[in-house]
């Protein structure tokens, strides 16, 4: 008897072990299971993704009830568990059908979510529009629902010449923003505040030859007339300058290709050449001419093209955020992310204004709307955050805040040229 108590007591061992090991050195689950709230039954697909080359662990989600299905996503960390979802809340009128989940350990994580017209709307987006609605987020209360939470209450202080509003900084988010002599970086490293690193004798209105690229913010030496032989090199984690040296001079009539690995590729338009600059080994190299043609990263493999054409047209390397998707509705779609766990984001101009929407990279066809801007050029993204631009304003969405603003500056709206950009640990 005691034989046989070990051996069951061994074999439960080994089966908790296997069922560990599944859970977190596995690929993820998949999950379908439903929820009873007392007044309706609903079903969840919960699907996780774990340990999974090129994508980031996180949860999807699809919740059906009155056969309308809601999509979310979340990076947020719940141990690797399963069947996290245990409530949700639910409301359903001639307009809208809005949902709230509530995740294990009572966590709210996102805003109430309302479908109308097959757009998800965060609450905060629709607020005061319907009473009813209304009503209904008021009794979330008694859930742990805060609709405050997903309000920016922050209030902005003079920092280094920006109104700069601390209480929205990220943690682990690296920031570099143009000035006219250098660059403000905000990182941990200056208590999270803007702090201003100068680099030019006099100011400079537009500089082509810039980029921010990983952790770094690489400029060509624009106290140079015509021609320049170095670049600088700011390390946004910790403000550190540093120079990079060329061989040869290289004209200011250049422009930016992209990047691959630890390069970044240059075409000097006055020499045909084109030029490589490591950030790590910091090293420039000639890498083509007119001889030789010139080198393009495209679709994941190197072709040349030839000096001449990249002379006469600025000949890019293939964005990081090129979108295969196409919807005549929208001026521009960026991918971000993998296609697991990824996002697409949607950018429709109405007048002098942009509607930006987003979907889960998994249901490209259900979106939700995030916010209205004026630009769709000056764009960062960090994770599952977009930092954007509103006429003077520095702002970011993300599902856990809602939309924040980090800072104003009013050479912003001035000066189409100065750029931002975001690096995250």
């Amino acid at each position: 008897m005691k034989k046989i108590f070990m051996m069951l007591l061994v074999l439960f061992i080994l089966y908790i072990g296997i069922q560990l090991g599944f859970r977190f050195f596995g690929s993820g689950h998949d999950y379908e299971y439903m929820v009873n709230n007392g007044e309706n039954s609903i079903k969840v697909k919960e699907l996780f993704t774990n340990n999974t080359n090129n994508e980031i662990d996180s949860y999807y989600f699809e919740v059906t009830v009155d056969n309308i299905t809601f999509t979310y996503q979340t990076y947020e960390n719940f141990n690797k568990s399963n069947q996290i979802i245990k409530d949700i809340r639910y409301y359903k009128d001639g307009d809208y059908a809005c949902i709230l989940p509530i995740f294990q350990d009572n966590r709210i994580i996102t805003d109430v979510m309302c479908l109308k017209n097959n757009i998800i709307y965060n609450y905060n987006t629709i607020k005061g529009q319907s009473k009813n609605i209304d009503a209904f987020v008021q009794s979330l209360n008694n859930y742990g629902y805060d609709s405050n939470r997903f309000e920016d209450k922050a209030t902005g202080d003079d920092v280094q010449g920006l109104n700069f509003y601390k209480d929205n900084y990220q943690k682990n988010h690296f920031l570099s923003i143009d000035t006219y002599k250098g660059i403000y970086t905000i990182n941990e490293m200056n208590l999270s505040r803007p702090k201003k690193t100068l680099i030019f004798e006099k100011d400079v209105y537009k500089r082509d030859i810039s980029i921010i690229f990983q952790n770094y913010y690489l400029v060509a030496d624009y106290n140079s007339k015509y021609r320049f032989d170095k670049f600088y090199l700011i390390d946004l984690t910790n403000n550190k300058v540093s120079e990079i040296k060329c061989d040869r001079e290289i004209s200011f009539d250049s422009y930016i290709q992209g990047n691959y690995n630890n390069s970044i590729y240059l075409f000097d338009r006055s020499s045909k050449k084109q030029f490589e600059v490591n950030i790590k080994t910091n090293k420039v190299i000639e890498v083509g001419n007119d001889h030789t043609g010139v080198k393009i990263y495209q679709d994941g493999t190197w072709t040349k093209v030839s000096a001449i054409s990249a002379k006469n047209n600025d000949i890019l390397f293939q964005s990081k955020y090129e979108s295969q998707l196409e919807n005549d509705n929208f001026t521009k779609i960026d991918k971000v992310g993998g296609a697991l766990t990824g996002y697409y984001y949607f950018y429709k101009k109405t007048g002098s204004k942009v509607e930006v929407y987003r979907s889960n990279a998994k249901s490209p066809q259900s979106l939700t709307y995030l916010f209205t801007t004026t630009e769709d050029e000056r764009i960062a993204y960090c994770n599952n955050y977009i930092y954007y631009i509103l006429d003077d304003e520095i702002r970011y969405y993300s599902d856990m805040t809602g939309v924040r603003v980090l800072l104003t500056d009013s050479e912003l709206s001035f000066n189409k040229d100065l750029k931002f950009g975001v690096y995250a640990k």
